[in-house]
């Protein structure tokens, strides 16, 4: 749905150089194509309308009946949809390559932190070897009789 200003019937005929009551003759018969938001009075209408309101002033002058300018108006809406969508897929499309990227730059955040934890691995590995080593000297050295690892004749 469009944003922006919001006009008032009042507005619209000012833009348009038209009558109050031909805008909201407009309006009655052509609801259905003019976006607008709250009920009575206090109904307010898109900037975007505004065009829709010239289109059909537009079409009356050229002498085309009510049927005809709402087949153009569908014809105008179901283009406009088909705009949206295509605004809508590459929105998308944009948002899932975005992610695409974010999801690369964690997996080569994540190949770093599992190679920096394969380093710490190997290091502790060699640590726990050389630990192993020095207490199997040690529970060799202890197991000597006293006398000899009093002298020093391991």
């Amino acid at each position: 749905m469009q944003t922006g200003e919001w006009l008032t019937i009042s507005d619209i005929s000012k833009q348009l150089g038209l009558e109050e009551s031909t805008i909201r003759f407009y309006r009655n018969k052509f609801e259905k194509y003019i976006p607008f938001v709250g009920q009575g009075s206090s109904r307010r209408y898109y900037a975007a309308s505004v065009e829709i309101f010239r289109f059909i002033n537009q079409a009356f002058k050229k002498d085309l009946n009510v049927l005809e300018i709402e087949e153009a108006l569908n014809k105008s809406s179901r283009k406009e949809s088909q705009k949206d969508i295509l605004e809508q897929q590459k929105s998308l499309l944009a948002s899932v390559s975005a992610v695409f990227e974010q999801v690369q730059m964690i997996m080569e955040e994540m190949a770093d932190v599992i190679d920096e934890l394969n380093r710490y691995r190997l290091s502790f590995e060699k640590k726990e070897q050389d630990l192993t080593a020095r207490i199997e000297r040690l529970e060799q050295k202890a197991r000597l009789p006293f006398w000899k690892r009093w002298l020093g004749l391991s």
